[in-house]
């Protein structure tokens, strides 16, 4: 159940990791009206999740408590970690789920501070998605995927994207088709193949920028989900033996990674 990425003579790789010191801030969405409910049943000794299974959290947005998370929690923490710059050119890239919450939590927790420009690309992708059914158990401090449903979570899906288009203009959806493409059940390694999928198109966008602005010094900001940056950290953790901290994130908790041990994941080497 492994992810299977490219090799090292992957020509879109070769030259994908002359800076070490760049980072990789890997964020959580605010809470969600799902995740909201979900809380409220546990508290009541439901601990079953079937919040994620009801039709009235179809692609959920953040709560109010989630808005604020955002606003105040993702843009202080980037505000603190914010990197000084010795005059080489920066090329920033921002990529964001499809999903309501996480949109919004780049919105309000992002865009403040990192709005489009000449330095900064905005960019949806559907392969940071959440799991559409598989969740993360852990048996024995080893991340399981667990296929827990034979029906896709509805807040785990997504409306046609005209809507999102208008509502989240500094986005850039030119990568996604208007209809959800994501099928109604995700087994574990089709979940691994969309890890593979976005280390793969991380490391091609990477090498353009250093192509066609002289290596420069590479941000990227990632806003995605618990399931889907838990399976990413676990990958990096088992193949490049960096320490990614505890594995699962919480609402709008922001881990910084070296961008080079995610590039890593797809056979690049050091300089």
């Amino acid at each position: 159940m492994g992810i299977t990425l490219p090799s090292s003579r992957s020509p879109a790789f070769a030259n994908c990791l002359p800076m070490q010191g760049a980072p990789a801030d890997l964020i959580r969405h605010g809470e969600s009206t799902a995740n909201a409910r979900s809380k409220q049943y546990r508290e009541q000794g439901d601990v079953s999740g079937r919040a994620y299974h009801e039709a009235a959290f179809f692609d959920a947005p953040l709560t109010e408590d989630g808005r604020d998370g955002a606003t105040k929690e993702v843009q202080v923490h980037l505000q603190g970690s914010a990197r000084e710059n010795d005059g080489s050119p920066v090329r920033r890239l921002v990529v964001t789920s499809t999903l309501h919450r996480a949109l919004e939590t780049a919105t309000l927790g992002v865009l403040p501070l990192f709005p489009p420009d000449q330095q900064t690309e905005w960019i949806a992708l559907e392969s940071v998605r959440e799991a559409v059914t598989c969740e993360i158990h852990d048996i024995h401090g080893v991340d399981i995927p667990i296929e827990v449903s034979c029906e896709g979570k509805p807040c785990n899906m997504r409306k046609p994207l005209a809507h999102a288009r208008k509502a989240f203009p500094h986005v850039n959806f030119a990568h996604c088709a208007d209809a959800d493409p994501f099928p109604r059940v995700e087994t574990a390694e089709m979940l691994d193949q969309r890890v593979a999928e976005f280390v793969v198109w991380l490391g091609r966008w990477v090498d353009q920028q250093q192509r066609d602005h002289r290596a420069p010094r590479v941000d990227v900001i990632l806003v995605s989900h618990y399931v889907f940056l838990r399976r990413l950290m676990f990958k990096i953790g088992s193949d490049t033996k960096v320490s990614t901290g505890p594995r699962g994130l919480k609402n709008c908790e922001v881990r910084v990674l070296p961008l080079s041990c995610i590039l890593q994941l797809a056979g690049a080497r050091h300089h």
